[in-house]
């Protein structure tokens, strides 16, 4: 991969996770990742919040510092599943 497309890469994945709605989010990491490995990057306890983030149910508990812990992990994973990682690798 050239420095050039690397970066691109970069610049693409920190606008996704930018534009990207919060429930897509949620909904997007708990698909690749599951439910629980999806709360604890959040920081949260309960499995069932992530799944209510997701259906866009409630956004009253998430707060800036989990909403950037998910954003972030989304950014990562599409910079990894855009330069030709598996979805399995990803989630390892």
């Amino acid at each position: 991969m050239t420095a050039q497309v690397h970066d691109t890469l970069i610049d693409q994945a920190y606008r996704a996770s930018l534009v990207t709605p919060f429930s897509e989010i949620v909904a997007y990491l708990q698909g690749l990742l599951s439910r629980r490995l999806t709360a604890v990057i959040a920081g949260v306890k309960d499995g069932k919040t992530v799944a209510r983030w997701a259906a866009g149910e409630t956004a009253d508990v998430r707060g800036p510092e989990k909403e950037q812990r998910l954003r972030t992990a989304y950014q990562i994973a599409y910079m990894l599943l855009q330069s030709s990682d598996s979805p399995q690798t990803v989630k390892a």
